[in-house]
């Protein structure tokens, strides 16, 4: 029998940082394995729970993205309000994978945009900034190209109800004239995405620790 099936759905809906603990020192020893992630990523927390959901030799359902064969997702995800998506992807088995990262949009078969171009330099061609507190991790890449700022979010938050748990770009205009506040556009993402911005540290990304809440 699956060890996590009567469990009730508040446990397997597990979303933060703190739970976890309360359960291993209160007796549920039967999960206590789990303590060790403490210091894990919430993405990372949220998988190893469900994939104790999945009926033994079934796999996770894998999505469709702009990486190619030779790369590996870092994240992905479908824009909602349209069949396009945005991927970063970074070269697979690369000893250098901090600096084959690749941003691209679009559809499978027609991206509109590529980021660095082929060819380009990667160097600091990316900023990763990231803030966390018990219950909030606010995770961003940031870069410029074309005349635009494009900020790559996504964002967990437990305190607020109810709860937070979203990934969207913003593109802002640059170069503005002055005293003119430019709106920047945001294209929010299908709840189901695939990877974690936060695996851009497995790749050698430094994050900007943010002081504050963004």
């Amino acid at each position: 029998m699956d060890r996590l099936s009567h469990l009730p759905n508040s446990l397997l809906s597990l979303r933060n940082w703190v739970v976890l603990p309360v359960f291993c020192l209160g007796g549920w020893l039967f999960i206590a394995h789990q303590c060790v992630a403490l210091a894990a990523p919430v993405p990372e927390l949220i998988a190893r729970v469900e994939s104790k959901q999945r009926p033994h030799g079934t796999k996770a359902k894998s999505q469709p993205s702009l990486c190619t064969n030779g790369e590996q997702v870092v994240f992905s995800c479908q824009i909602k309000t349209s069949r396009k998506m945005l991927s970063l992807c970074s070269a697979k088995n690369s000893p250098d994978d901090h600096n084959s990262l690749r941003y691209r949009f679009g559809r499978p078969g027609q991206v509109e945009l590529v980021y660095p171009k082929p060819g380009a330099s990667v160097t600091n061609a990316f900023r990763y900034r990231r803030y966390t507190r018990p219950l909030v991790t606010y995770l961003t890449v940031i870069f410029e190209t074309g005349g635009y700022r494009y900020e790559i979010h996504q964002n967990f938050n437990q305190e607020e109800k109810p709860s937070v748990n979203e990934a969207f770009v913003s593109v802002l205009p640059l170069g503005t004239a002055s005293g003119v506040t430019a709106t920047p556009t945001e294209l929010h993402c299908h709840q189901s995405t695939q990877g974690s911005l936060m695996k851009l540290e497995d790749l050698g990304f430094v994050p900007e620790e943010e002081a504050r809440e963004p």
